[in-house]
């Protein structure tokens, strides 16, 4: 009886320990301090489940360069290999998104995804003097050779993405020489399979070898905050939050002691001053 409680405990505490977890998290926004803080939160998470694996899901038109910088030391830091894969198929991972493909463990791309458009420009959309511009372009351009050459993908392509703002087929990127990305795959499920028992060498030189059969997919999503803030935080948003404070506070002074356009004016201005 003792023997048999100590086989099931022992057995128990095998199969507890050869469970393979696998993280798994969307990111469908622009690049922003509010989608760093998600991803490094779900490595983090995955960090401390001692997970396999974690693979961000990311579809982006671009962002801000500081939140991409943030965004990647937090993949270059993770002790758990980190993929991220563009898809489904007809999305995009532009511009930030692009420098964030080139510095994963594994970069994926679904059938009819591209990436690329790199090259910077001023946050609020308009162009930027000519010094400027050259000092950005460089800045960037230097970040993208040095992701690409420690990662072992195309410096030349990556560069490219950058200065010339080019844009590359899931198959473009595949096939260059070195390629951009490391495989193609029609869904998580698809792409789960072909890393199964592959090698990849992690940032540090460490290799290690994937295992995703049978694994334990925990699903991360943004809580209602980041969600709020995200949305707050796309430019469309933010224009018709500043439009709807204007509003509010006109409507407020041509009305005194209405106090709710006031105040309605008054958050909608604060939350288009955050985006």
């Amino acid at each position: 009886m003792v023997v048999s409680s100590v086989l099931a405990a022992a057995q128990k505490t095998t199969t507890e320990t050869d469970d393979v977890i696998i993280y798994v998290a969307e990111v469908d926004a622009l690049i922003h301090p509010v989608s760093a803080e998600f991803i490094r939160q779900t490595i983090n998470q995955a960090n401390a489940a001692d997970a396999a694996l974690v693979v961000l899901t990311l579809r982006t038109p671009g962002g801000l360069v500081d939140a991409t910088r943030a965004i990647n030391t937090s993949i270059i830091e993770s002790e758990t290999p980190v993929v991220v894969y563009v898809g489904p198929s007809g999305t995009r991972a532009a511009s930030a998104g692009f420098l964030i493909t080139i510095a994963a463990d594994i970069a994926a791309m679904a059938p009819g995804t591209h990436i690329g458009a790199a090259h910077p420009v001023a946050g609020t959309g308009q162009a930027m003097d000519e010094t400027m511009a050259k000092k950005a372009a460089s800045d960037v351009a230097a970040y993208a050779r040095s992701l690409a050459s420690q990662r072992r993908r195309n410096i030349e392509l990556a560069e490219k993405a950058v200065t010339e703002s080019q844009s590359f087929t899931e198959e473009e990127a595949l096939q260059a020489e070195p390629p951009l990305i490391d495989l193609i795959a029609a869904d998580l499920d698809e792409l789960l399979d072909q890393l199964d028992g592959r090698k990849v060498t992690r940032w540090d030189g460490n290799v290690v070898v994937l295992r995703t059969t049978n694994a334990i997919i925990e699903r991360v999503e943004m809580n209602w905050r980041q969600q709020l803030l995200s949305a707050v935080a796309h430019p469309q948003v933010a224009v018709l939050l500043f439009s709807l404070g204007t509003l509010g506070l006109t409507i407020e002074l041509w009305n005194p002691g209405g106090i709710f356009p006031g105040i309605v004016g008054a958050l909608s201005l604060l939350l288009a001053f955050f985006a």
